[in-house]
C-alpha cells in the first residue's frame, strides 16, 4: 500500500474512523489507509460489498466492523450509532463518502430520483453530523469530513447540487464548532478518480457531451489522467492527519499528498501560463497594468482548460483569494481610475499572493519532471511577485 510505504507509523492508534460508502472506490481505499495508520474502522455500505473491505482490513492486522445500512435512513443510522459505540466505545473521525447519482438531463429526473440523490449525498452527512458530532464536541476531539466535487455540470445536476451543498455544510459546521473545540471540519475535493462509479458514468456521460470516453477523460481529469483511488485516499488520509491545519478549508487530494511528501508524475493540473513579470516602476498606474496583465494571463489559462478543470480553477481562485477573475479585472481597472481608494484591495492582494504561494507548494507535489517543475515555480513566483508588489505599493 502507498500509505504503508511512507513509514508514517500508527499515528491514529486508539482512534475510531467511520467511513460511509466504504465498499469500493475511494471509500474502501480510505478505510484501508486509515486502518494502516492505526484507526479502527466502522464500515458503512448499503450492500454487502462492505464485507470485502472488512476482510481486507482484518487480513492486514487491523480492526473493522461492517454495517450494512442506508445512510439516508434516520432509524437505521440511529441503530448503527448504538452498535458502533457498543463495539468501539467512540467515533473520532467521520468520512462522508457515500454517494449516488443518475445520468440524465435535469428535466428528465423523476421526483423520486431527485430525492434519492439528495437523501444519500446530503441527508446522509446531516445524519452523521447529528449523531456523532455532539460526542466529538464532548470529548474535545474529532474530524468531520464531507466530500465535494465540481459546481453545476450538465446531466448530473442533482449530484453536483448536493456536492455544492456539502461544501456549504462543512463551512457552516466549521464555524459552529469553532476553532477551539478540538474538532476539525473540512470539505475534501477528490477530483477525477479512477473508481467503479466513474467507469460506470463515463460511457453514459461522454456521448451526451459529444465526446469519446477517452476525450471526455482528457477534458475532465487534470493532465487527462484519472488519479487512482489509492492515491486519492492517501491524500485524504494526509488531510485527516493534518486536520487541525485544514479546519474550515476545502483541501484537495493533492493537498494531503503534498503534506505527506508524496510526489506523483502520472497526473497534474494544467501547467501555469507563461510568466507574468512584475514591472519595476512603483507607480499605481504600473501596478494596475501589472495586475491587469496577470489577470489576463489567468483568464487565458482558465479558458484553455477542460470543463471540469475550469470549475476547480474558478472555485479555488475565489476561495483562496476572495475574488473571481471578473472581480480581479474590475479591481485592476478601479485601481487605475481611482487610485485614492485602491488601498482597500491590499488584503485581497495579500490573499492573492498567498494563493500563488500555495500553488507553488502544490506544484512541488504533483509535478515530478524537474524541467516542468522549474518552469511552473518560476511562473508562480512571478505571479506572486506581482500581487506582493501591488500590495506594497498601494500600502
Amino acid at each position: 500500500m502507498l500509505i504503508e510505504s511512507l513509514n508514517l507509523g500508527r499515528p491514529l492508534d486508539g482512534e475510531v474512523a467511520l467511513v460511509t460508502g466504504a465498499g469500493r472506490g475511494i471509500g474502501r481505499e480510505t478505510a484501508l489507509a486509515l486502518s494502516a495508520l492505526g484507526a479502527s474502522i466502522v464500515i458503512l455500505e448499503i450492500d454487502d460489498s462492505g464485507k470485502s473491505t472488512e476482510k481486507a482490513i482484518w487480513d492486514r492486522g487491523g480492526q473493522a466492523r461492517f454495517f450494512q445500512v442506508d445512510v439516508s435512513d434516520p432509524t437505521a443510522m440511529e441503530g448503527l450509532k448504538q452498535q458502533a459505540i457498543a463495539r468501539f466505545n467512540r467515533v473520532d473521525i467521520v468520512i462522508n463518502n457515500a454517494v449516488t447519482f443518475v445520468v440524465k438531463p435535469l428535466v428528465d429526473y423523476t421526483i423520486e430520483e431527485w430525492d434519492r440523490v439528495m437523501a444519500v449525498n446530503l441527508r446522509g452527512a446531516f445524519l452523521t453530523a447529528k449523531l456523532f458530532l455532539p460526542s466529538m464536541v464532548a470529548q474535545g476531539h474529532g474530524v468531520f469530513v464531507t466530500m465535494q466535487s465540481g459546481d453545476g455540470m450538465p446531466y448530473m445536476a442533482p449530484y453536483f447540487a448536493s456536492k455544492v451543498a456539502l461544501r456549504s455544510l462543512a463551512g457552516s459546521l466549521s464555524q459552529e464548532v469553532g476553532n477551539e473545540s478540538g474538532i476539525s471540519v473540512f470539505c475534501f475535493g477528490a477530483g477525477m478518480v479512477d473508481t467503479p462509479a466513474i467507469r460506470e458514468a463515463v460511457p453514459r456521460l461522454a456521448p451526451l457531451y459529444g465526446l469519446s470516453e477517452q476525450d471526455f477523460i482528457k477534458q475532465s481529469a487534470p493532465g487527462g489522467v484519472l488519479m487512482s483511488a489509492e492515491e486519492c485516499a492517501t491524500g485524504l488520509a494526509g488531510c485527516v492527519l493534518h486536520a487541525a491545519e485544514l479546519h474550515g478549508q476545502e483541501p484537495a487530494a493533492i493537498t494531503g499528498l503534498g503534506l505527506l511528501g508524496v510526489k506523483t508524475s502520472e497526473w497534474s493540473s494544467a501547467d501555469p501560463a507563461a510568466p507574468v513579470r512584475a514591472k519595476a516602476e512603483p507607480a499605481v498606474a504600473d501596478v494596475a497594468d501589472s495586475l491587469a496583465d496577470l489577470i489576463a494571463g489567468l483568464r487565458n489559462e482558465y479558458e484553455s482548460l477542460g470543463l471540469f478543470q475550469r470549475q476547480w480553477y474558478k472555485r479555488t481562485l475565489k476561495q483562496r483569494s476572495g475574488m473571481s477573475l471578473d472581480e480581479w479585472s474590475d479591481a485592476a481597472s478601479e485601481i487605475r481610475k481611482q487610485p485614492a481608494g485602491a488601498a482597500r484591495y491590499i488584503p485581497a492582494l495579500r490573499r492573492l499572493a498567498a494563493y500563488f504561494a500555495q500553488l507553488e507548494s502544490d506544484a512541488r507535489g504533483y509535478i515530478h519532471d524537474p524541467t516542468r517543475l522549474g518552469e511552473a515555480i518560476a511562473a508562480l513566483e512571478d505571479r506572486r511577485a506581482v500581487a506582493e508588489k501591488a500590495a506594497s505599493v498601494l500600502g
